[in-house]
C-alpha cells in the first residue's frame, strides 16, 4: 500500500494525466510527436514528465522495502536477487535491510568494479544481491533460488529474463518468484499484463 504522501502525490498526478492526456486523443504518439511543435510542446512535456513521475512513485514506494524484509526473513533460500528499476530504490532497499541486519551486495550502473561485485556475491557468506536492470541478461548463478521483483515496466521479455535467472536448473533445487507491486494501481495492471504469457 502507498503511504498517505504517496497517494496524494498519485492522485494529483493521476488527475493531470487523464485531464491532458485526453487533449491527445489518449494516444503515445500524438503526445510524442506534439513534443517537437513548439505550440503544444509544454504540455506534451509535462504529460511524459507526469507518466515518468507516476512509473517512479510506484516502483519506489516506501513499503515495498517492509514487504522485501518480510520475505526474505519468512524464506529459507541459499541465494536471492531483488529487480528494480531505480538506483535511487535499490540504494535504500539496501541501507533498510543492513539496519535491519541483512548483508547484501548492491549492483547497479553508477558501481565501478561490477565483475567484483558478481564474483564477491557468487561466493561470500552475503546471500542477498539488489540489482537494477543490468543483470536481465547474462547471470549465471545456479544456486539462486529466490527472486524479488519490486518494480518492473510491462514487459513480459523482461520477466522471462528475470525468471529465468532464478529457474535456472540445478539438480534438487526449488525456487520461488515474488513480485511485489502496489495494490489497485497502475502496476498491478503492468504485473498482470507481462504475466499472462507465463
Amino acid at each position: 500500500n502507498l503511504s498517505d504522501y504517496e497517494k496524494q502525490t498519485l492522485n494529483k498526478l493521476t488527475y493531470f494525466i487523464n485531464k491532458t492526456f485526453k487533449r491527445f486523443d489518449n494516444d503515445f504518439n500524438i503526445v510524442k510527436r506534439k513534443m517537437f511543435n513548439h505550440k503544444d510542446s509544454k504540455d506534451a512535456r509535462e504529460l511524459m514528465m507526469s507518466f515518468q513521475k507516476r512509473k517512479k512513485l510506484l516502483n519506489n514506494c516506501v513499503n515495498k522495502c517492509q514487504a522485501v524484509l518480510k520475505i526474505l526473513k519468512e524464506e529459507q533460500f541459499n541465494k536471492c536477487i531483488i529487480y528494480n528499476e531505480f538506483i535511487d530504490f535499490a540504494n535504500n532497499l539496501s541501507a533498510y535491510l543492513m539496519i535491519n541486519g541483512l548483508e547484501n551486495f548492491v549492483y547497479h550502473s553508477n558501481i565501478k568494479k561490477k565483475e567484483l561485485i558478481l564474483e564477491q556475491f557468487k561466493n561470500s557468506n552475503s546471500k542477498i544481491l539488489i540489482c537494477v536492470k543490468a543483470l536481465d541478461e547474462g547471470l549465471n548463478i545456479p544456486d539462486l533460488d529466490l527472486g524479488i521483483i519490486t518494480s518492473s515496466s510491462s514487459q513480459e521479455r523482461q520477466t522471462i529474463q528475470r525468471v529465468g535467472r532464478v529457474l535456472r536448473y540445478q539438480k534438487d533445487k526449488k525456487a520461488k518468484i515474488y513480485n511485489i507491486y502496489v495494490s489497485g494501481s497502475k502496476e498491478e495492471l503492468w504485473l498482470r499484463k507481462r504475466t499472462a504469457g507465463l
